[in-house]
């Protein structure tokens, strides 16, 4: 059975004791606790003790030459051996016994071990807002010997519970911050991590600005993981990256709403935590794991491996912890005190995760009490299944009716956004450089930018060779001075596509293209195709343009029709898919996915665009470019495309997508990493069933609901399946689009629903009718 203990000792220090020490004990099943009282007596020399202790651990950290977590000052080295430092260990645990076996403490210690058993798995909260005492090694106090399977805790003095989520069925969403790596090696962290990726979406930020982790920890998060350099010298502080440190009071708005999304755990591989933890049970975080100092490099891997292997095996947090802990005793000979490092920060009132509740994986339910009926003969269950597949197919019908109709469409691409933004988010393709003219740019240059301006930076990006240059920028006019010297360029390079608007389009005007230009280097930017609600999910390959001066073919396919090597063969088919070699590039049908549209919608040769990542590539400033060292120039643009475009907030170029506001140069990025990966890494193009697909799978798991009806006689084991076969739908549909197949999630989860409801109208109204009839309801 598992108990909670929390020992809180009130206001005092080491110095002067602590007067007004109680202690309560939750036992299984018992809704109150049992309380007792007593007190602790001074006990300086565990202060003086711990002191030199502290300062020996760090000296001798240093002069062994680990590879730590936390920059230790070279002044702090002295002289010590592992002898001399082994002996100060011993006396630091004598005293800190000898202290918790005083008299005034044995009010406690005693009724304490009369209610718990040796067998018992012990939660031991220590509540104490004294950072000295949180130091302390607890896990000497003899009780934890007679308790193999206690594990001891730190606590805050104040707390509350924070908002309960939710879960249902799904892979565990971990976000893995690996900050400054200087000296250490975090390999071994992402290594671990990466193993759990068949029951985990992770995502990793290396080396993180602080605007990209603030953005980050606003998503949805059940653990947050940390390694790096860190350190609780006053302010909890983590160092994000080579150049920026931040204290978690920096980023708490946005750790608050992580909080309460759902992150239930956090875990800092990292030196010195107790502050961070501190700083976390401020924002009601339910539990922390930190390191109380300094810790070498291969014992946090140690630790980590140790750790995730214990958990993830079922166990519960404090029996895993208190594992790979001890299992870091074996290291001591090189490492010293390993094993007194990692401790938990808990929340008290909150209920410590397992691996299982992280995926929203409830407890098996105990099997329903059987009732003694006579089996049903042959002939009703023939009925039942008769009436699962009629009721099925009228449900299928009337489902796909409402859906031909266009009454579904709405609620579709809400659901299509949805699953999109719950996509583990892609690395940038390392394929693509955009050059950004932000808002300090535009301060900086003018809006719109001068053609001189815009000239240097083609020439200075046309230096180190890139593969093309799609310069998202109008020049159908003069911008100040440079006029000439740009269209002369623009005319002669082979490497850059210009922009030009066909007009007409969207209620859009005409913009005609640089003079002089040809058109195999010009590419309209009306491509964008918005829905309804003004969201960017198409986009306009290529159309007829009539007289316009404008090209055929979209910015996009122009830059990816210069990226591919010549001698690539374009092919557009009667019917508007396009082949590039021997890749087929699937258009927008009339319904395509969860569209429902007129034939007057899907004129052009219109593509889903498959949105994998807000930063979908590079990106670098214009200020950066045009002050950048050589070497840095070579990195970004060789053998690269580079896309230049506004992104600034004052700009108008903002368009709503699935994963927010976007500037326009990003949704071409998109597009164009879209297809070059189809054709370079054979990763398909988000693509959708035919009719009669999205037909029989809506037909399925509506007979799925129908099944889960008729079989589960009990309604709370029933509403269980239901819910566990639509948490499955969710997640098959998750994860069929991140293999680039749409398919209909609301018209799916419609039917299941609604056949499971009239069969269970029918069934009610069949007991009524037959009283001689039982069910067993929980």
């Amino acid at each position: 059975m598992s108990q909670r203990v929390v020992l809180s000792l009130g206001n005092g220090d080491l110095s002067s004791g602590f007067p007004g020490v109680t202690i309560q004990v939750w036992k299984s099943g018992m809704p109150y606790p049992m309380k007792f009282v007593g007190s602790l007596p001074p006990a300086p020399e565990i202060s003086l003790l711990y002191r030199s202790w502290q300062a020996l651990y760090m000296a001798l950290h240093h002069r062994l030459g680990w590879s730590s977590r936390i920059q230790i000052d070279q002044a702090d080295v002295t002289n010590i051996s592992q002898v001399e430092f082994s002996d100060l260990c011993q006396q630091l645990s004598k005293q800190v016994n000898r202290w918790l076996n005083s008299d005034s403490f044995r009010s406690i210690d005693q009724p304490l071990r009369t209610h718990l058993n040796a067998t018992d798995e012990v939660r031991f909260l220590i509540e104490t807002h004294d950072r000295l005492v949180q130091r302390l090694p607890w896990h000497l106090w003899n009780f934890f010997e007679d308790y193999p399977n206690a594990e001891v805790a730190l606590s805050a003095t104040q707390y509350q519970q924070s908002p309960c989520v939710s879960r249902s069925g799904r892979k565990v969403r971990i976000l893995a911050v690996f900050g400054n790596s200087c000296g250490i090696n975090l390999e071994q962290d992402r290594t671990l991590l990466k193993q759990l990726s068949d029951q985990a979406i992770i995502q990793f930020l290396v080396e993180p600005q602080r605007e990209q982790l603030n953005d980050y920890l606003w998503q949805s998060w059940d653990l947050l993981f940390f390694a790096g350099h860190s350190s609780s010298q006053g302010r909890g502080v983590i160092q994000i990256n080579s150049t920026d440190s931040l204290t978690l009071v920096q980023l708490q708005y946005a750790l608050k709403r992580s909080i309460a999304q759902g992150l239930n755990l956090a875990i800092f591989n990292s030196c010195d935590g107790l502050q961070l933890a501190e700083d976390l049970a401020d924002l009601n975080i339910p539990q922390v794991i930190v390191m109380r100092e300094p810790i070498a490099d291969q014992v946090a891997h140690t630790f980590l491996g140790h750790f995730l292997a214990a958990f993830t095996s079922g166990r519960s947090l404090y029996a895993s912890i208190r594992e790979a802990r001890e299992r870091l005793q074996g290291m001591e000979n090189e490492f010293p005190c390993a094993s007194w490092l990692p401790v938990i920060f808990q929340n008290p009132v909150e209920e410590p995760p397992t691996w299982q509740s992280l995926q929203g994986i409830s407890p098996a339910e105990p099997a329903p009490a059987r009732t003694n009926q006579p089996k049903s003969s042959g002939t009703s269950g023939w009925l039942s299944l008769q009436a699962v597949v009629l009721t099925s197919v009228a449900v299928t019908f009337v489902i796909m009716g409402l859906r031909w109709l266009g009454v579904l469409q709405p609620w579709e691409l809400q659901a299509y956004d949805r699953l999109v933004q719950l996509q583990p988010s892609s690395e940038p393709d390392p394929r693509l450089l955009i050059v950004t003219v932000n808002d300090r740019d535009v301060q900086q240059f003018g809006k719109p930018l001068s053609d001189r301006t815009a000239y240097q930076l083609l020439q200075k990006l046309e230096k180190y060779q890139p593969r093309v240059i799609g310069l998202d920028i109008y020049r159908d006019a003069p911008q100040r001075e440079g006029w000439n010297e740009l269209v002369q360029h623009l005319q002669t390079s082979d490497r850059v596509v210009a922009l030009c608007q066909v007009g007409e389009v969207n209620g859009l005007p005409a913009v005609a293209p640089p003079p002089g230009v040809p058109k195999d280097r010009l590419g309209f930017s009306d491509a964008f195709v918005p829905d309804a609600d003004d969201t960017i999910r198409r986009y306009v390959l290529a159309m007829d343009v009539g007289q316009s001066p404008c090209a055929t073919f979209s910015f996009g396919l122009q830059l990816v029709r210069r990226f591919l090597p010549s001698g690539t063969h374009y092919k557009f088919q009667p019917e508007g898919n396009l082949w590039i070699d021997s890749t087929l590039i699937e258009v927008v049908k009339s319904s395509s996915g969860g569209y429902q549209l007129p034939d007057h919608q899907t004129m052009g040769y219109q593509v889903l665009v498959n949105y994998r990542s807000f930063q979908i590539a590079q990106a670098v400033s214009l200020t950066d470019i045009l002050t950048a060292q050589e070497a840095d120039l070579q990195k970004w643009i060789q053998n690269r495309m580079i896309l230049i475009g506004y992104v600034g907030e004052n700009t108008k170029d903002y368009h709503d997508t699935p994963l927010g506001k976007m500037p326009g140069v990003m949704v071409h990025a998109h597009l164009v990493s879209q297809l070059l990966g189809a054709v370079l890494d054979d990763r398909p193009p988000l693509s959708s069933w035919p009719k009669f697909g999205d037909t029989i799978w809506v037909m399925a798991w509506s007979m799925v609901g129908g099944l889960i009806t008729i079989r589960c006689r009990s309604n709370l084991r029933s509403r269980a399946l239901l819910g566990t076969a639509l948490a499955s739908l969710a997640g098959s549909s998750l994860l069929l689009l991140t293999h680039s197949l749409w398919i209909p999630l609301i018209p799916s989860t419609l039917a299941l629903i609604t056949t499971s409801s009239i069969l269970i109208c029918i069934r009610s109204r069949n007991l009524q009718s037959s009283p001689n009839k039982e069910e067993v309801s929980q």
